[in-house]
C-alpha cells in the first residue's frame, strides 16, 4: 500500500518499536540507522513461518480445541486510510460476527509487553476498515513458551493506540527528538552506543542526520 508524497503511511513494525523505544523508531526510520541482521532474527524468522504454515492445515486455532472459529485468514494486508497505517496481521479469525486478531510471537514469554500489545490492537484497528467488521479482542501466542495472552479491546486501548500513531508521525514530521533515556534493557539494544555515544554514536548520528528536526518544548 502506498501513499501520495502528502500522505505519510505509518507500519504495524513502526508502532512496536516505539512502544519498545521512541529512540530505535527514530534512530531507524528518521537517521536511517539500522541494526545488522543477526541469525537469531533469521532463525526466528524461519520458526515463525513454518510455525504458521502447520497452523493453516489445522481446523482449530494454532492446535487449540477450544477455539474452533467459522472462518480464519492468514498473514492478510489490512490497512486504515483514516489513521494512515497499514500492516499484515498474522491472523485474524471470526466466531459468528465477531472478529479476533492473533499475533504470533517466536518468543518464551508469559505476558504481553505493551509494544505487543498494542501493536496488535493497531491491527484490529486496520482490520476494522478493511473488512468493515467489529474486531472483539486480540490475542498473543508465544511459541517458544506455548503461552497464549487474551485482551478485550477498550475504548481507553483504541484512544492511546491512536495516540501513538499521532506521535509516530510527528517524530517522522521533524517535529521534536525523543530524549534517550537509560533503563535496563538499553543493556542489550544495539542502540546503545548510538543513544548513549561514545566517538562511533556521535559520528553515525552526524553523517546519518540529514532531517531537520526541533526538540519537543
Amino acid at each position: 500500500m502506498s501513499g501520495s508524497e502528502e500522505q505519510l503511511y505509518i507500519t504495524s513494525t513502526q508502532i512496536r518499536d516505539y512502544l519498545f523505544c521512541p529512540n530505535i523508531l527514530y534512530n531507524k526510520y528518521v537517521m536511517n540507522i539500522k541494526e545488522p541482521v543477526t541469525m537469531m532474527m533469521i532463525n526466528g524468522k524461519e520458526r515463525f513461518e513454518e510455525f504458521r504454515r502447520k497452523g493453516r492445515r489445522r481446523l482449530t486455532l494454532l492446535g487449540e480445541r477450544r477455539i474452533k472459529p467459522d472462518k480464519i485468514l492468514y498473514a492478510e494486508e489490512v490497512y486504515s486510510r483514516e489513521l494512515d497505517v497499514y500492516g499484515v496481521i498474522d491472523i485474524i479469525y471470526w466466531i459468528g460476527k465477531k472478529a479476533y486478531i492473533v499475533e504470533i510471537k517466536d518468543s518464551d514469554l508469559n505476558k504481553a509487553p505493551p509494544d505487543h500489545l498494542y501493536q496488535a490492537v493497531a491491527y484490529a484497528l486496520m482490520a476494522e476498515e478493511t473488512f468493515n467488521t467489529l474486531v472483539f479482542g486480540v490475542k498473543i501466542y508465544y511459541s517458544i513458551s506455548g503461552r497464549w495472552v487474551e485482551k478485550r479491546i477498550t475504548r481507553e486501548m483504541r484512544r492511546y493506540t491512536k495516540e501513538i500513531i499521532r506521535e509516530i508521525k510527528r517524530i517522522f514530521r521533524g517535529e521534536y527528538i525523543p530524549e534517550p533515556r537509560l533503563i535496563g534493557k538499553c543493556r542489550s539494544c544495539w542502540y546503545r552506543n548510538i543513544c548513549f555515544p561514545g566517538r562511533y554514536g556521535v559520528k553515525q548520528r552526524e553523517e546519518k542526520g540529514r532531517h531537520k528536526v526541533l526538540k519537543k518544548t
